[in-house]
């Protein structure tokens, strides 16, 4: 559900922002502040705890939450000003809430589109679907093409595995790497101009551009695998021969 919830907001908040959010990184919207941001930062702390209490989901989940949770803990982090001492305080500095990076946390929570494929079709190989229909799967039996050919006349599971393999591609590759590219083109200006946020903040957000776009890179080149395997003429052929 939260998938579902995050793709919706997020691609909402996206057609719905000003023109100049993209460019200005300190604008503010009380939207995708609300309902992106706030919720996001709720979610991945969740997920960081549920992680750490499955090990045996692999060491790359909790990466995973731990720097989305970052990121988006990072658009709520203040900023600091210099300013002339006050009669209540004798500190050169004082902090600012602003908003950061709100239209790159939209964009990085749309990736969340590709989730709730993800988790139906599991839901599908855990309730037994793998066993009872074995060239449903992708993946899982390598008799895809005769899926493929039937697919246009009757919805089956093996869809989903296409699916989620398109929208991954269209969220976390295409329009991700996109994101990026003009991503750092604004972060590399922003450091030369010397604006005073947290080089700390902006740090950590390029670590974390770099480890999320190597993940989503690692998990599509992984998928790729998995397609290419599963359209295998010959091993489809193998594979008739002994469930004859």
């Amino acid at each position: 559900m939260y998938g579902i919830y995050a793709a919706s907001v997020s691609v909402y908040a996206l057609l719905n922002s000003s023109g100049t959010l993209q460019s200005n990184w300190y604008e503010q919207d009380a939207f995708i502040h609300t309902y992106v941001v706030s919720v996001a930062v709720g979610w991945f702390v969740w997920d960081v705890l549920d992680c750490s209490l499955h090990p045996e989901w692999g060491p790359m989940f909790f990466v995973h939450g731990v720097v989305a949770l970052g990121i988006f803990s990072s658009c709520m982090v203040r900023k600091l000003l210099n300013a002339p001492p006050s009669s209540h305080s004798s500190h050169a500095a004082c902090a600012l809430q602003k908003p950061f990076l709100l239209h790159t946390a939209a964009i990085v929570l749309m990736y969340e589109a590709s989730t709730p494929i993800m988790h139906l079709r599991k839901t599908l190989l855990t309730m037994g679907y793998a066993k009872s229909h074995p060239n449903m799967f992708i993946g899982v039996s390598v008799r895809v093409t005769k899926c493929a050919a039937s697919a246009a006349k009757r919805f089956t599971p093996a869809r989903f595995q296409v699916v989620f393999f398109l929208v991954f591609f269209i969220t976390r590759i295409a329009v991700g790497l996109w994101a990026s590219v003009i991503w750092w083109r604004d972060a590399t200006a922003l450091v030369s101009t010397g604006v005073p946020h947290s080089y700390l903040v902006l740090g950590f957000d390029m670590m974390a551009n770099l480890v999320m776009n190597g993940m989503n890179l690692l998990w599509f080149y992984q998928m790729l695998q998995v397609l290419v395997r599963g359209l295998n003429v010959k091993s489809i052929a193998e594979a008739d021969k002994k469930q004859m």
